[in-house]
């Protein structure tokens, strides 16, 4: 990284978790919380700092040194709201690398080829939508900070974006159901 370069990963982790039923970010695979996994992943990248969004008033997980922990005063308005949050957070970045705390399958290799590019770029998810991880330069934060609702950065258009896909499609699921948990 350069010093002019400085790429904040933003992990989301405000969800309700309403269609999981339960607190899915602690949720065990293999021994580990989900949450756990996300954010070792996130730790192994190539960047110059780390933000953990979460509610207001949330028990805080372990963190491990070097994150920083933001607080979303209202997650039920959805993912829109803990990525302003993040963004606002990241403002002296020249770029925000936003993904998700459950998506526990993400490897630092693919954080940091992300974390690498220039413009906005998304992760191709197998079914060839684009998504989370997702990487802005501070150009595309006026737009991040106005999201809305339930709908994340990929709803927006972004005609300049481009799209990268991992090696292995797999560590780009997220948990959204118990049956998830099983690799």
């Amino acid at each position: 990284m350069t010093p002019d370069r400085r790429v904040a990963l933003i992990l989301l982790a405000a969800g309700r978790s309403s269609r999981f039923g339960s607190d899915k970010l602690n949720a065990m695979i293999d021994g580990r919380s989900v949450l756990s996994l996300s954010m070792e992943a996130a730790a192994g990248a190539d960047v110059a700092s780390r933000f953990l969004v979460r509610p207001t008033n949330a028990p805080d997980p372990r963190v491990p040194a070097g994150w920083k922990i933001v607080e979303t005063p209202i997650p039920s308005d959805g993912i829109a709201a803990s990525i302003r949050t993040g963004v606002a957070a990241a403002r002296d970045h020249s770029h925000a690398l936003i993904a998700l705390g459950d998506m526990p399958f993400m490897t630092p290799n693919f954080l940091t080829k992300l974390a690498h590019q220039e413009g906005p770029t998304f992760s191709c998810h197998p079914d060839g939508r684009f998504g989370c991880p997702a990487i802005f330069p501070a150009a595309g934060f006026p737009a991040l900070l106005a999201l809305q609702g339930d709908r994340g950065a990929a709803a927006r258009d972004w005609p300049e974006a481009s799209a990268i896909s991992p090696d292995n499609p797999d560590m780009l699921r997220d948990i959204d159901r118990p049956s998830d948990l099983c690799l």
